[in-house]
C-alpha cells in the first residue's frame, strides 16, 4: 500500500515539474566568456566567438574560435580556431578543426 502512495505521488509531481524552454544556438556573433580557476595556480578568463561561416560537407556552419584577450577579437595573435557549429532539430553539431567528422555536441531534451 504504501508503495502504491508512492507511485501515485511521483505521478503527481510529473505535472508540475516544469523544464527550462527552448533556446535555440544564436546565428551571429555571440561571444561567451569563460572562467577557470585552480588551486595554487593562476586563474584566467577566455571567449569563445562565433564569427563567420564555412560549409563542411556541403552543410552551412558557424566558426568557433577561442580567445585569450579581454576583448573578443578574432585578428587577435591569441585567437585559435575551434571548430565549427551548427543547430538542426533542437541539436547541436560540432566539428572539430581538422576533420570533417560531424558529431552530436548537445541535445535538447525537451521535445
Amino acid at each position: 500500500m504504501k508503495k502504491i502512495r508512492i507511485i501515485i505521488l511521483l505521478m503527481g509531481f510529473h505535472f508540475i515539474i516544469k523544464a527550462q524552454p527552448y533556446v535555440p544556438m544564436p546565428t551571429t556573433k555571440a561571444v561567451w566568456t569563460m572562467l577557470t580557476t585552480s588551486f595554487g595556480g593562476p586563474a584566467g578568463a577566455f571567449k569563445y566567438g562565433m564569427y563567420g561561416d564555412t560549409i563542411i560537407n556541403t552543410v552551412s556552419y558557424k566558426k568557433i574560435y577561442e580567445n585569450w584577450g579581454f576583448n573578443f577579437n578574432v585578428a587577435a595573435s591569441n585567437t585559435y580556431y575551434r571548430g565549427a557549429i551548427r543547430e538542426f532539430g533542437k541539436k547541436v553539431y560540432k566539428v572539430n578543426p581538422g576533420t570533417t567528422i560531424e558529431g552530436i555536441y548537445m541535445t535538447s531534451i525537451l521535445l
